[in-house]
């Protein structure tokens, strides 16, 4: 990826919920939670993209392969926990993974 796309794309940040990084030639290091079910990830822009966005009003999603699997982009997201124990209630916490 030369200079010029890499001004263009999102920078990948890692969260207090990542638990593993995904990694591949020619990419940069994708920190991201995964529970089996799902990965998600959180990316941060800078103001200059932050700018852009809000006059375009969009955002590009590009995933490499000959595969698409189902996405979802969002700007604000919550993380569904690790489902709770028996010995607390039957539903699964929900956090801001993003905040601390």
């Amino acid at each position: 990826m030369g200079n010029r796309m890499d001004e263009r794309c999102l920078t990948p940040i890692r969260y207090k919920h990542c638990n593993t990084t995904l990694v591949a030639d020619g990419c940069n290091d994708l920190p991201v939670f995964n529970d089996g079910q799902q990965y998600l990830t959180c990316w941060k822009l800078s103001w200059r993209q932050l700018i852009d966005v809000i006059f375009r009003r969009r955002v590009w999603l590009c995933i490499l392969g000959s595969y698409h699997p189902p996405v979802w982009v969002a700007s604000h997201v919550f993380f569904v926990g690790p489902k709770a124990s028996s010995a607390d209630s039957a539903s699964s916490a929900v956090k801001d993974p993003v905040q601390p």
